[in-house]
């Protein structure tokens, strides 16, 4: 079968180029058309797999990658932007360190994504807003890379060592991976409360960049087309009443009625129409001291958003205007869900709001086990994927994966529909949530994803012929590339090589679990992970949170390094010693 020319790598490496330097060179052109370059790109591979190489089922491989990359992505991003913590304690080292340690430990129950979503804007609250370059990138190092490294659900390239074979707990009883991922965050913790020990001795001078293309979100986002016009218009009061103290006296946990000088929060603010109730005071419409105003209902319906439920519980006399259409369904769950949603948790040095998401992020986390799992990877066995292989000239494998793919990527993206819709919006505005961030990495990744596909083809192709004939060699060259490439692929492609010398086959659990007990056949395994999971912090593009942590600083006001800056000045100086530690002491 065709294989793709290597000079078709090209467009991949020009690409990242233009991500480096567009923003300084042509910064206002590339803020305003950064996604028509992607999609132009992206048309340059389309075409040329199209009509050259015959193969459109290889893009429809990547496209299902892209959706689940997206869609994963997305879903966490939505979910956590609907959680605001809160740290009510002076900005200090000894507590970014402690929240940098919190986040590389639970990276491993919920993924570095999901850990780097719920936390980054924590992190930047912490200081007030005031994010210079070293806070970004240490974040970036520790919590959305290297913190998970203990566990599959860590990173994606480990849990598809566990898909394939490698026990669940091999990494936490490997003492190479224990120590490596020790050694490596104590070194970042170190190298961070060190900056932050001389920061205020240096003459900082924040940098300036073009505007991104987006705009940042009003205080009352615009509602939806199908809340403010046709019969499901919900014509809102210009005021509601305030939300009044008088419902709780529990100093720990406080439902909505927790007064705004505690929480700190814009009670009676209203964030979004798209799913609650419109609770107004029991007025007839028809009484002569109220007329209806057409033009004020019009301007409150698309200055105003989403009314706040509890305001039924402060006000007896509300009723629920009953809607038409979808919206009254979310109208009368939000209703029923007011005391769940508006829930509050509060200590002394902590509040937390919006804590009823955290069941859509296990919700997440649960549908990436079950898309991974043996179950639901049988379905390669089965006549409809062997038939869809035969059709589209792919192995059943890669059949079943394109349609599980689809499938657990629109759960995703329904769990994140359903997060946004019965979010606690004062949650939201505190986080200063819009999908801006959301938008810029996924029409950055399209260009990535198509340019990349001929590099992977290349790779899987021909990983066997590289010629690595040491472990550290296969360390080296997985971490080299998946500093640049998606390291998913690539842990597996070094994998299969890793194991071909032995003559093992990486689809055979069995081979798999053989390669993890064995000791002289162990240290591939170990530098094939430690390489792929370390290195995606070495560039923006190496790892999924990266690109996103850096639009969500961007929004909120940080100062983050460009591309290039993010390399010379902090993966050079920074990571790449540790790492050179980390491949003598703990590859062999």
């Amino acid at each position: 079968m065709a294989e793709p020319s290597p000079g078709m790598i090209t467009p991949f490496f020009v690409f990242l180029l233009l991500i480096a330097g567009a923003p300084f060179v042509i910064g206002k052109f590339w803020a305003k058309h950064y996604h028509h370059v992607s999609f132009l790109f992206a048309l340059i591979i389309i075409i040329y797999y199209l009509a050259a190489l015959h193969k459109g089922a290889r893009l429809l491989g990547a496209l299902g990658d892209y959706y689940s990359f997206i869609a994963l992505i997305g879903s966490l991003f939505v979910i956590a932007g609907g959680i605001h913590i809160d740290l009510r304690i002076p900005p200090s080292t000894r507590a970014a360190v402690l929240l940098l340690i919190f986040g590389a430990i639970l990276a491993n129950f919920i993924g570095t994504t999901g850990a780097s979503m719920l936390l980054i804007r924590p992190f930047i609250n912490l200081y007030k807003g005031e994010m210079p370059p070293h806070r970004v990138v240490l974040f970036i190092f520790t919590v959305s890379n290297a913190g998970g490294m203990l566990s599959p659900l860590g990173d994606p390239p480990l849990f598809l060592g566990y898909i394939k074979g490698v026990p669940f707990f091999w990494l936490l009883r490997t003492w190479q991976i224990v120590g490596a991922w020790a050694t490596v965050i104590v070194w970042l913790l170190c190298v961070y409360s060190f900056i932050e020990y001389i920061f205020p001795r240096l003459k900082y001078t924040r940098r300036t960049r073009p505007e991104p293309n987006y705009n940042p979100p009003p205080n009352q986002p615009a509602l939806p087309p199908y809340m403010t016009s046709g019969p499901t218009a919900i014509p809102l009061q210009e005021k509601l009443m305030p939300l009044q103290d008088s419902t709780s006296t529990d100093d720990t946990l406080g439902p909505v009625g927790s007064s705004s000088s505690e929480t700190g929060f814009l009670n009676g603010s209203m964030n979004r129409a798209t799913s609650s109730a419109t609770l107004l005071p029991s007025t007839p419409s028809s009484s002569p001291s109220h007329p209806p105003n057409n033009t004020q209902t019009t301007t409150n319906t698309t200055t105003t958003a989403k009314s706040e439920t509890a305001y039924a519980l402060a006000d007896p006399s509300a009723e629920v205007v009953a809607l038409d259409g979808d919206g009254k369904y979310f109208q009368s769950l939000r209703v029923a869900l007011t005391p769940l949603i508006y829930y509050r948790l509060k200590t002394r040095h902590v509040f937390v709001s919006g804590l009823h998401n955290l069941f859509w992020l296990v919700l997440i986390v649960m549908l990436v086990l079950v898309q991974e799992s043996s179950a639901v990877q049988s379905m390669s066995h089965t006549a409809w994927a062997e038939n869809m292989g035969d059709a589209l000239h792919w192995t059943a494998d890669e059949a079943a994966g394109f349609i599980i793919s689809l499938i657990f990527g629109s759960c995703m993206a329904v769990v994140a529909f359903l997060s946004y819709h019965f979010a606690n919006e004062e949650a939201e505005e505190a986080n200063e949530f819009s999908f801006g961030p959301l938008e810029e990495v996924a029409f950055i990744f399209v260009g990535i994803f198509a340019t990349m596909t001929p590099a992977l083809d290349l790779l899987q192709n021909h990983a066997g012929e590289i010629g690595f004939n040491s472990a550290r060699s296969f360390y080296w060259g997985s971490g080299a590339l998946s500093s640049v490439l998606d390291n998913a692929p690539t842990y597996l492609s070094f994998l299969a090589a890793a194991m071909g010398h032995p003559d093992l086959d990486i689809h055979s659990p069995d081979d798999v679990k053989l390669m993890s007990e064995q000791n002289d056949l162990q240290n591939y395994l170990v530098a094939v992970s430690l390489g792929s999971v370390f290195f995606g912090a070495c560039t923006y593009i190496g790892n999924g949170p990266n690109m996103m942590v850096k639009s969500i600083c961007e929004a909120r006001g940080g100062d983050c390094p460009s591309f290039v800056g993010y390399i010379l000045r902090f993966t050079l100086p920074i990571l790449m010693p540790i790492l050179l530690v980390v491949g003598f002491a703990f590859v062999s």
